[in-house]
């Protein structure tokens, strides 16, 4: 493997990647890019689940605001579709989270960072209880806990986090093209957990105008994978067959 290594190094190079004194031989293999594209993908998918459920509870909201019976029922039935796309959403996150853990292994900073999101994550949850809901108990005891994937002030800290280790990998892994959509997407993914915090502290109690930012992190996220993959295919062609074997054609 060591040898194949080199040779991936020398054959990279070629093809006009800048390899200026960063990473070793070992850092260009897949597996590095490997986990983090398992993370994007996940985080992706995650988030277009919490896109769509933010869309049927818009919906539902305007539907039940019409008079008629039927129009209440229409609007139980998409608030339940949205409960269970929210709870898909943040289990995949959660797969998420486990290869980003993975991911950030690979340097110091990188692990630093991807703490500091779970304690921004933990900070959010806490700050919101304390200052926005009279009595957290009974918030979070009847449904309340739902809300809290939408909410800026949690899923912020926890976006910030994400987007700078994946800044970091953009030094890391080296792709052979520097300004790419891994810089695209996380800034995509910076730009929208800052533009979702200032909403939230501008105006608290706005629902709507923030509910559907939580998904549109799936562009960041998107962004993000493809470049990877892009990449994770490029320097499979180095190796021998064993790695291409790897699923890389879809987000699922």
């Amino acid at each position: 493997m060591k040898q194949n290594s080199i040779i991936a190094r020398t054959q990279y190079i070629s093809e006009g990647a800048t390899l200026d004194a960063g990473p070793t031989a070992e850092d260009l293999e897949p597996e590095s890019v490997w986990v983090f594209l398992t993370a994007s993908k996940l985080f992706c998918t995650g988030s277009g689940f919490l896109l769509a459920a933010s869309g049927l509870f818009v919906a539902g909201d305007l539907i039940v605001a019409a008079s008629g019976y039927a129009a209440v029922l229409v609007g139980i039935a998409l608030a339940f579709l949205a409960l269970v796309l929210t709870v898909l959403g943040v289990l995949v996150h959660l797969l998420g989270w486990v290869a980003l853990n993975e991911a950030s292994t690979q340097s110091g900073p990188m692990r630093a960072l991807y703490f500091l999101s779970i304690i921004g994550l933990v900070i959010g949850v806490v700050v919101f209880l304390w200052r926005d809901v009279p009595q957290p108990g009974f918030f979070l005891l009847f449904g309340g806990w739902i809300l809290l994937p939408f909410l800026p002030v949690v899923f912020g800290p926890v976006v910030i986090g994400h987007a700078s280790v994946f800044l970091l990998a953009t030094y890391r892994l080296r792709p052979l093209h520097r300004f790419n959509l891994l810089l695209v997407g996380s800034a995509t993914l910076l730009t929208l957990a800052v533009f979702g915090l200032f909403l939230y502290a501008s105006d608290p109690g706005g629902f709507p105008q923030w509910l559907p930012l939580a998904g549109l992190m799936s562009l960041g996220y998107g962004f993000i994978f493809l470049e990877l993959r892009e990449e994770y295919d490029r320097r499979c062609r180095h190796l021998p067959l064993p790695w291409i074997s790897q699923p890389t054609g879809s987000i699922f």
